[in-house]
């Protein structure tokens, strides 16, 4: 929604699917962006991205950037889900949405996005093309949720990953940094206890900081993501 901070009307701006195509699907809470280079140019993510210039009052679409895959078809812990949950995907209405949008705070052009079936996605011309990098992450199931991309002031290809996996039953708290737009990734995990990430800061004012939030407390780096020390 879009809200008039004068007369406090809710505008609905969701964009719609073109009647015959196949509706779009959205996360609970589907993820949006305001541009730190133009506000007037606002993401909003749900199988596609969903790109406006002017303030939400239109938008372009890209592609499906999700693996398209059928939830009801999906094994979980070894069987389909119908054999041991009260509904056969779960309880998941929708599957195949962005997660998480993020932009390169040094050029415009450069695009992240993550879906919850397990594609990060990178952009280097402001959402016209894509190129799928999370095959070339190491160490994880392919396909685990991308839980946030935080783009870096470092680098316009520099960007740190982080994916939840507990729905496998694993509470690794896996962190990833590329620095060349998702070609090639290192981890960054080192003495981060177990425990999933939410959340990642990299402040303006010194890119050798990192914050991270995990299910079960705070972190910080001072060595970008070589070590970590709880937050008191």
């Amino acid at each position: 929604y879009r809200m008039d901070p004068e007369t406090g009307d809710m505008l609905d701006i969701r964009p719609r699917a073109p009647e015959g195509e196949e509706a779009y699907r959205w996360d609970w809470v589907s993820p949006s962006l305001v541009s730190v280079h133009d506000p007037s140019v606002v993401y909003l993510g749900g199988n596609r991205l969903f790109i406006s210039g002017d303030h939400a009052e239109s938008w372009t679409r890209t592609e499906d950037l999700t693996r398209r895959e059928d939830r009801d078809e999906m094994r979980l812990m070894g069987v389909f889900g119908a054999d041991v949950t009260i509904s056969r995907n779960d309880g998941t209405s929708n599957y195949g949405e962005i997660i998480v949008i993020a932009e390169s705070p040094l050029d415009a052009q450069v695009l992240w996005v993550g879906t919850d079936d397990g594609n990060v996605q990178v952009s280097r011309d402001k959402g016209r093309n894509w190129t799928e990098v999370s095959s070339n992450i190491g160490g994880v199931r392919n396909g685990t949720y991308v839980s946030r991309i935080l783009g870096s002031r470092t680098g316009a290809g520099v960007a740190y990953v982080a994916l939840d996996a507990h729905r496998d039953g694993d509470f690794e708290p896996y962190v990833y940094r590329t620095r060349d737009f998702g070609q090639t990734w290192e981890p960054l995990m080192a003495n981060l206890p177990s425990g999933s990430v939410n959340s990642m800061v990299e402040p303006p004012d010194n890119p050798n900081v990192l914050f991270v939030g995990t299910e079960h407390g705070l972190f910080v780096s001072t060595d970008a993501g070589g070590q970590w020390a709880r937050m008191p």
